[in-house]
């Protein structure tokens, strides 16, 4: 139980919540007790809120009184702020009930006087009676007081009665009371007849409100057409009787063709007789003391319907080891009970009251199913049934279900189509076939490029004999020719225009040991970077490490059509801590310069070369001279027409193998040898 009392809020211009400026009619009252000029400021607020039954509020007026003069408010016409009498005894007037004296205190403080041509304005709100303690001042009898009621309606002030009472008695205090409906706004006057003079002493002020009901009702559920519904029902409120209201598929029920309701004490039992979702709303008004009550219950009605049809979804055929799921589906009704079997009859208990069912068969064949379904409404041997059957197979299907080339379906695609041009492509740009067997993952698929132009798919069925070859045929543009120079010319490995390492292997085009020039692998090489004039076996094409950017492997190789000097930046291919492992510069198999032994590049120059093909390698110093990769970082020719023929007799010849083609070759004094011994042209 709450309650809120605002009566320290004091005046009502302090409430926004009000109206402005009630207008009172000026008919409806006597010219004595109503004043036309009367605002909010003179009208004094009672907002009491409280919840759980009924309530009393005693107001003594001089507390009120205080409030208004400390607010510096006062009526027009009204009582004095500082007038009225001093404390005294109540003492009330014979043949009042104890209804009528409920609440009011034995003793006062100071009363209101009221005479002739005054009134007191009070404005209340959630109220359900209204009462005020009076008599006459003075020692004379015969003094009346009338209290007249206005309500707000909409935005007008209207006149509900007037209230009255001859004061006989100057000594005995009387009882003027009027019943209000808490759910409105209304303004009391008090005001005295003619020639009277007249105390109040105190009014009360009577809420109305009610404890909650606890009025409970089933929340729903479901039920059948026919299947009486019991709804029981708990409420305090026993005095007041529970009405209810139905509702089918949103429409209002019809009592005796949608359902019908046996009500007793407590029990309301609901016999829907149709199929659909009825809403059955409970209500039950308030007795005074309880409030009124609605809850509503949703009961979703199916009819009494029998299992008849239901649908297998299963695959026709399947494979050896493969799963294998069978779905039911589209019951016209639900089943209670489902039962499967196989095709001998024998029964699957694993699957049974199930609506899918896997197996794994493990040999070919035909694999029989049959169900039966049936709830509580199917009559005795009538169950729905249904079957089906899987034949288990060995593939036979060789086709494709899809053909990729580097990524992308070929566009005139088909499974019945066996052969395809797929065009041309770079030196050595790579040809990925990605290809999947319609029958995937029975079917195998294998992919052979001949690297002569033709790329072979031949699909595999299940059943290893039967084939189907898909066949492609493609060109690649024609390896770049050696490009001979004849003026000076860089190759610096900063201007190579690549930005990622580019690595060759044995399972790359082309491969680590096999010669490429370099205008076939560089993508964007700079404009002084004159690729088409170099050819190289290399492991790394490009590769950058720490700050150094460099080629690496075993020979780069150019001709020149002039004699120069040539400079190489170079270094080993890591660091190394044994002499023999030092690796040694060679130009046309002579060794140049003091050798490396770690990664940080060394520069050889004025090695003479005489016009002709120019190769450049390197060899270990491990007493064997063994060939060796190294890394370059720069390589620079500089055309020198004064340049003479190397003499070979100024320094040690030391041979050094080369791979060319392919095809290893022994490289010694400028000349090249098969593993024969000839000549190598």
């Amino acid at each position: 139980m709450k309650k809120i009392f605002t009566l320290a809020a004091a005046i009502l211009a302090s409430f926004s919540l009000w109206a402005a400026d009630p207008t009172l009619p000026t008919d409806a009252i006597p010219s004595t007790a109503y004043d036309a000029t009367v605002k909010e400021a003179n009208l004094y607020a009672i907002t009491d809120e409280v919840s759980g039954g009924k309530q009393y509020f005693v107001y003594d007026l001089d507390t009120i009184r205080t409030q208004m003069k400390a607010n510096k408010v006062t009526w027009i016409k009204g009582p004095k702020n500082d007038g009225g009498n001093s404390a005294g005894t109540i003492s009330f007037a014979d043949g009042l009930s104890d209804a009528d004296k409920f609440g009011f205190n034995t003793t006062w403080n100071r009363a209101w006087g009221i005479n002739n041509g005054r009134y007191a304005g009070i404005r209340v709100t959630k109220c359900a009676e209204f009462a005020a303690l009076t008599k006459s001042n003075g020692t004379k009898d015969g003094k009346t007081l009338y209290m007249h009621v206005f309500v707000k309606n909409a935005d007008s002030w209207d006149f509900v009665e007037t209230i009255g009472d001859n004061v006989y008695n100057s000594s005995k205090y009387y009882v003027l009371k009027a019943t209000l409906d808490n759910t409105k706004e209304y303004v009391i006057l008090l005001t005295s007849g003619a020639g009277s003079n007249c105390l109040t002493a105190q009014i009360r002020f009577a809420s109305a409100y009610c404890y909650d009901p606890e009025f409970t009702v089933p929340k729903g559920g479901t039920g059948f057409v026919g299947d009486p519904i019991d709804l029981a029902i708990t409420s305090k409120n026993n005095s007041k009787p529970v009405n209810y209201a139905v509702t089918v598929d949103g429409e209002t029920g019809v009592s005796g063709t949608d359902y019908s309701f046996n009500v007793s004490p407590g029990l309301v039992q609901a016999t829907p007789l149709k199929a659909g979702t009825f809403v059955i709303t409970f209500s039950q008004a308030s007795d005074g003391t309880y409030c009124a009550a609605e809850e509503s219950a949703t009961f979703v009605i199916s009819a009494k319907t029998p299992v008849t049809s239901f649908e297998i979804d299963a695959p026709a055929t399947a494979h050896v080891g493969e799963e294998v799921t069978i779905e039911l589906k589209n019951f016209d009704a639900a089943p209670t009970s489902i039962v499967w079997y196989d095709g001998e009859f024998n029964e699957i208990t694993a699957a049974n009251g199930k609506t899918s069912y896997t197996f794994t068969p493990e040999a070919t064949g035909k694999y029989g199913f049959q169900i039966t379904a049936w709830n509580e409404f199917n009559e005795l041997n009538e169950e729905a049934f249904n079957h089906t059957e899987i034949k288990v197979v060995v593939g036979t299907d060789a086709s494709l279900s899809d053909l990729k080339v580097n990524g992308a379906t070929l566009g005139d695609f088909a499974a019945d189509k066996y052969e395809y041009a797929i065009g041309e492509f770079g030196v050595y740009e790579a040809i990925n076939v990605t290809a999947t067997a319609a029958d995937a993952p029975y079917a195998t698929v294998e992919v052979v490029d001949d690297k002569a132009g033709t790329i072979t798919v031949t699909v595999t069925a299940e059943d290893k004999t039967t084939t189907q070859n898909y066949v492609m045929t493609y060109t690649r543009k024609a390896a770049t020719e050696l490009v001979a120079i004849n003026e000076s010319t860089t190759w610096d490995w900063t201007e190579t225009g690549e930005t990622a390492d580019l690595q060759l292997s044995d399972a790359t085009m082309p491969k680590k040991t096999e010669e490429f020039n370099f205008a076939d692998l560089l993508k964007n090489p700079g404009e002084n970077f004159k690729a088409a004039s170099l050819e190289g076996i290399m492991e790394y094409v490009y590769r950058k490490q720490s700050d150094y950017k460099f080629c690496q492997g075993t020979q780069l190789r150019f001709v020149t059509t002039v004699a120069g000097k040539l400079e190489v930046v170079y270094s080993n291919t890591g660091t190394r801590s044994k002499e023999t492992e030092r690796r040694f510069l060679v130009v046309n198999g002579k060794s140049y310069g003091e050798g490396t032994m770690n990664a940080t590049p060394v520069t050889t120059s004025n090695i003479a070369v005489v016009a002709g093909e120019v190769v450049i390698s390197s060899i270990i110093n491990d007493g064997k001279e063994t060939a060796s990769m190294l890394r370059f970082n720069k390589v620079v020719f500089t055309k020198d027409d004064s340049s003479t023929a190397l003499d070979n007799t100024e320094a040690e010849v030391k041979a050094v193998k080369v791979v060319r083609d392919g095809q290893l070759l022994i490289l010694k004094n400028g000349v090249l040898y098969n593993a024969q011994g000839a000549v190598v042209k």
